[in-house]
């Protein structure tokens, strides 16, 4: 039976999280002194949030000392709100997959983690189980265990909502 696809990609989301949680930062801050570098350089103050400070927009003289954001700094700033989107999801993915585990009794979490998560095979599944249990399963048990874990948490997936007529 094949686990969901929040728990295959359980460690790639965690790795890409990580990722995410350090780049969005640091490109949010670069978006912020290439705005102020540009304005140093052409002695134009750039973007909307500097537009009140200078003068309303009916004033001449304000719409002109405050212009639109530069294009490729626009573009960068896209960027980033793309990857918070990115963020956000990967953080969903997340989160479903560690409330998926945490929903399984012990030993079939530990299996699905191990089979699922980790990618391991079978016979390192039992091999793994055996180090932090010292109890040791045949590799029918381990599928045993593995596809009743799967039994209780597809229909989180897979089920058609309930419509009510009334």
């Amino acid at each position: 039976m094949k686990p969901p696809k929040c728990l295959i990609d359980y460690k790639a989301n965690c790795a890409r999280a990580k990722f995410l949680d350090y780049e969005i930062p640091r490109l949010q801050k670069l978006a912020k002194q290439l705005e102020k570098d540009v304005s140093w350089y052409s002695g134009v103050v750039y973007g909307e949030e500097n537009r009140h400070a200078e003068g309303s927009h009916s004033d001449p003289t304000g719409r002109e000392a405050v212009r639109d954001i530069p294009e490729d700094v626009r573009q960068l700033y896209e960027d980033i709100c793309a990857l918070i989107i990115e963020q956000n999801r990967t953080a969903l993915w997340i989160a479903l997959a560690e409330q998926v585990l945490a929903f399984l009794p012990e030993k079939q979490r530990i299996i699905v983690e191990l089979r699922a998560v980790e990618g391991l095979t079978w016979a390192d599944v039992g091999d793994e189980i055996f180090e932090r249990t010292g109890r040791d399963y045949t590799e029918r048990a381990l599928r045993y265990q593995y596809k009743s874990a799967m039994e209780k948490i597809n229909p989180f997936f897979f089920a058609a909502p309930v419509i009510s007529n009334d």
